[in-house]
């Protein structure tokens, strides 16, 4: 296509086969091992945003899902807990925490995720109804 958008431009211009032909296979060749490669090395360890999803209900799980179904959002999900954090925390060292409470009255610990926030994780609610989808808040759009 790009070869024919060429000669549409510039009808005066010939390019011969051998040059289109290595560059094509230039293309095959590097470019797309390379990007392969640069995927594959964006999926490692050092790369992956470690996520700990607080609560265990139908939002808990659907954010499962999306994470599972969305390789490329470089999420890790190191563990999913239920109300109390206690050392959960400290053992899995969350870059971000996603609130996935059902009912966040009398259970949510406020103390611990504000500790957690101080000590540089991000903390976000599971589902706003300005984001439409769950994980996302409006500051991420």
């Amino acid at each position: 296509m790009l070869l024919a958008a060429c000669y549409t431009v510039f009808p005066d211009v010939r390019i011969s086969n051998g040059a289109f032909a290595m560059s094509v296979m230039a293309i095959l060749s590097v470019l797309l091992p390379l990007r392969g490669l640069s995927y594959t090395l964006m999926r490692r360890r050092p790369f992956l945003e470690r996520v700990l999803i607080l609560g265990r209900g139908p939002l808990a799980e659907k954010i499962l899902r999306e994470v599972a179904v969305r390789p490329y959002l470089g999420y890790e999900v190191t563990d999913v807990a239920d109300e109390q954090l206690g050392n959960i925390l400290e053992a899995t060292h969350a870059d971000r925490i996603i609130v996935a409470l059902a009912e966040r009255r009398a259970r949510l610990p406020v103390r611990q995720l504000l500790d957690a926030r101080i000590n540089g994780s991000v903390v976000e609610d599971g589902w706003t109804p300005t984001s439409g989808s769950p994980g996302r808040s409006p500051s991420n759009r």
